[in-house]
This record gives C-alpha cells, structure tokens and sequence, in this order.
C-alpha cells in the first residue's frame, strides 16, 4: 500500500533523487492521467540528441523538467499536478488537501 505523502514533500523527493530512476503518476494538462518512467539526470546520450535549455526556470513555474526513460526526451510534470510516485523503491500516493 502507498504511503500518504503531501504534493510538496513528494516534489522534493523527486528533487533530490540526483539521477536515480524513479515512476511519477501525475494528471495532465488536458486532463489524462500518465505515469511517467523517469530520471531528473539523463544517462549519456547519442550525438545529436541534446536537448535545449529553456529560456524560462521551469522550476518557478511549478514544473519538473523530468528525463523520460520510455521517449528518450524531456517531459515537464506539474508539481501542482502529482499524484503519486515510486522513489527509491517506496510507493507514495499525495495526500488530498
């Protein structure tokens, strides 16, 4: 069973998971629901493959540039969205506010 966690101490842990691989369960933009397999540090990439930096601090604006491991490309996710995660082997579920 999950452990209840609240949305602001999930993004942190997602935050400090410093490249390890971890599965985030978040709510899109159009309203679908996606779990995401993912990692903030991406492992080397081929040539040709880098992505650009945003002009824009993704982080102030409530979002986790998030490395995806299934697309091979960066995905934003909605802190203000999340609705669980697996970090480290332990399963959260946000808490309802």
């Amino acid at each position: 069973m999950p452990e209840p966690i609240k949305m602001e101490d999930l993004a942190k842990k997602l935050m400090d998971s410093d490249g390890r691989e971890f599965v985030v369960k978040f709510v899109k933009k159009d309203g679908s629901e996606r779990v995401l397999r993912g990692m903030l540090k991406p492992v080397e990439r081929e040539e040709g493959k880098e992505a650009k930096k945003p002009s824009w601090n993704p982080i102030e604006k409530g979002l986790l540039p998030t490395w995806d491991l299934d697309k091979d490309a960066y995905r934003m996710v909605s802190l203000k969205r999340l609705m669980g995660a697996t970090v480290d082997g332990v399963e959260y579920e946000v808490e309802p506010e």
